[in-house]
């Protein structure tokens, strides 16, 4: 992948810059997740394929800095897996073909984190979205998802002595500015919840 050495760069980068907050607390967090999923398409797009949403899985690793008692900043990287069922559209004297496709992807987030009364929090922002692998498609191609999307969640949290236990329900979605769209770009988008388990240092 031609975009790798960005990518760490960038990672390092914020971790390095946000030495100057003496008081500020790391952690990183090893997550996974399982969502709904869905392909949006344009309304105005007449005739083409129907999509289906066979569900999406994920894992990753989230650096948090905190920057006061109640804002932090989260990057990391995480791999997902999407699965979506695509018919063809309906032709008279055709069969109509459906297509088991698997969207694989790894994001990069940019998110700040709000925590409120000690155990609760929000959090969102932006994701840059590099697809990796894309299977099926016998007919039709799903639009690329490798682009800026965004993320917003809501959760709780629990720490004890170096360890903190997540859950963060979420929403996603992917596509919004692709780096290869067109006037009816397709964007992928998840519902579900992330667990995860961080080391506080």
């Amino acid at each position: 992948m031609r975009y790798t050495p960005l990518l760490i760069l960038v990672f390092f980068s914020f971790s390095f810059n946000t030495k100057s907050y003496s008081q500020a607390k790391n952690r990183l967090t090893i997550q996974t997740g399982f969502a709904s999923n869905a392909l949006f398409t344009s309304a105005n797009l007449a005739g083409g394929p129907s999509h289906e949403g066979k569900g999406a899985s994920a894992f990753g690793l989230m650096y948090s800095r905190s920057l006061s008692r109640s804002f932090a900043l989260e990057t990391g990287l995480e791999y997902s897996l999407n699965k979506i069922e695509t018919t063809s559209a309906f032709h008279p004297g055709f069969e109509r073909i459906t297509t088991k496709n698997q969207i694989e992807m790894i994001s990069l987030p940019f998110y700040g984190n709000f925590t409120f009364l000690k155990y609760l929090f929000v959090n969102g922002g932006l994701m840059l979205d590099l697809e990796t692998k894309i299977s099926g498609q016998e007919f039709r191609g799903i639009d690329s998802q490798s682009g800026l999307g965004y993320g917003l969640g809501a959760g709780g949290k629990y720490s004890f002595k170096k360890m903190t236990v997540v859950v963060n329900p979420f929403f996603q979605k992917h596509g919004l500015l692709p780096f290869e769209g067109n006037d009816y770009q397709e964007r992928l988008g998840e519902m579900g919840v992330k667990f995860g388990v961080g080391y506080n240092f």
